[in-house]
């Protein structure tokens, strides 16, 4: 792992597209590979640290950054590793507990998450920051600022029931209304959203299975699916 320093010293203070602004983070690629490949940031080298990149914005116009993350279960005293993403004075904190199975090299076992903002400025400064108090944070790869159209942005702010997701393309409404699948599929193909019907979730990804499981978390211990055995058994 090479270490990245905010005051400039050791690697030098700035890793890519990020400027490291606060202690240190390390930049490491002896890790089982992220999702969409390449190389991965511990957010606490040394110390506990923050990262930040400028982006080019619309004012008005609503983003979405999508991050695959770990943690660092190798060491240190916090079971969770946290941290908070940050832009446009928006911020939402993340955390993950070590998963069954993990493993740094083999099977770092990535969940996939997403933090939406909306732009005040032509320039907007997106900072992920390690909430950790020692060198093993939490470990973060693959981010994705992806563009949320505006007729979304609109559909969004007329129905607060609904979420969208950049990296899928699709609306989704969490309901819990319904005891039977049957009644879940009929209900949803009856849900309208501009005229096109609804369906059960179909899950097209490893991504979207964590999409889904974000929006079911805490909820009850079923969730129906659009996927069915009853024409055919098994």
């Amino acid at each position: 792992a090479a270490s990245f320093y905010a005051d400039g010293s050791g690697a030098g203070s700035v890793l890519g597209g990020w400027t490291v602004t606060s202690e240190s983070v390390d930049h490491i690629g002896n890790i089982d590979p992220p999702p969409l490949g390449g190389l991965a940031i511990d957010m606490a080298g040394d110390w506990p640290g923050t990262i930040e990149q400028t982006l080019t914005t619309d004012v008005g116009q609503q983003y979405q950054v999508i991050f695959s993350l770990t943690g660092n279960f190798s060491g240190g005293v916090e079971a969770l590793k946290e941290l908070r993403v940050s832009a446009a004075g928006q911020s939402v904190d993340f955390s993950i507990a070590e998963p069954s199975g993990w493993d740094w090299v083999n099977s770092a076992l990535w969940e996939q998450h997403s933090f939406t903002f909306t732009a005040s400025d032509t320039s907007t400064a997106l900072s992920f920051a390690s909430l950790n108090s020692d060198a093993w944070g939490a470990i973060i790869a693959d981010v994705r600022v992806v563009e949320v159209p505006q007729a979304v942005s609109t559909i969004l702010n007329n129905d607060s029931t609904l979420s969208y997701d950049a990296a899928t393309g699709k609306f989704y409404r969490y309901v819990t209304d319904w005891e039977t699948w049957p009644d879940a599929q009929t209900a949803a193909m009856a849900a309208s959203l501009n005229g096109v019907s609804g369906q059960l979730v179909n899950i097209e990804s490893a991504y979207e299975n964590d999409v889904v499981w974000t929006l079911h978390e805490g909820g009850p211990w079923a969730v129906w699916l659009g996927g069915s055995d009853a024409d055919v058994e098994g």
